[in-house]
């Protein structure tokens, strides 16, 4: 391809995403509501009848084709898990993007509601579960470091590349966190995500 126009013209207005391995996109919201007097964040415990059963999560799911927006899939999914119309939710902003090293990339939102007349789809929700913004700051998870590593297959052509088997390969870490709240085990990428929230909470207060 030499011609400058057709070529430079692919890359207007591109939007950047990441790139790995077969990774596959999900999208979750994060959403405060208060109670008596205080916010809480909204879980859910997963049904016996889905993936991950009787893990706690976040209301949200994968990202569909039809989407418009990241952002779209996670309301579309709290509608139907939660039973709430998207219409009371308001959205405070994006969040994190969390990118755990197993082909998943998960996109985080931020966002209110009023209303508490949730009416969760028993297909998919066993219970929901209000955790207090002040127990987040207040409690400091337990972690535990795992080592990654890529398992090559005996037909990898070392002899390609400098130094054959001797190649010093990159390795790197993975923290698993978990919380437990009135008896609910509180762990995996919900963790990391609700981890998250409480330190940019108090790095933020601490700023004042």
């Amino acid at each position: 391809m030499n011609n400058k126009d057709e070529l430079f013209s692919i890359f207007q207005d591109y939007n950047s995403k990441i790139v790995g391995m077969h990774q596959k996109e999900y999208a979750v919201l994060i959403l405060f509501v208060k109670r008596q007097d205080e916010y809480h964040i909204v879980l859910e415990k997963r049904s016996s009848n889905i993936p991950q059963s009787g893990e706690i999560s976040f209301p949200g799911g994968k990202i569909e084709q039809s989407d418009s927006s990241r952002l779209e899939s996670a309301l579309r999914e709290t509608e139907e898990e939660l039973g709430i119309d998207k219409k009371y939710i308001s959205v405070l902003s994006d969040f994190v993007i969390l990118t755990p090293p197993f082909g998943k990339v998960l996109y985080s939102f931020l966002a209110t509601t009023e209303s508490s007349e949730f009416q969760p789809n028993r297909e998919e929700v066993e219970r929901l579960i209000f955790l207090p913004v002040s127990f987040l700051t207040a409690t400091k998870p337990k972690s535990y470091e795992g080592k990654i590593t890529i398992q090559r297959p005996d037909t990898f052509p070392y002899d390609k590349i400098p130094n054959k088997q001797k190649y010093s390969f990159g390795t790197g870490t993975y923290t698993t966190y978990f919380y437990e709240y009135n008896g609910d085990i509180i762990w995996g990428l919900t963790a990391y995500l609700l981890k998250e929230l409480a330190d940019t909470i108090k790095n933020s207060i601490d700023t004042f």
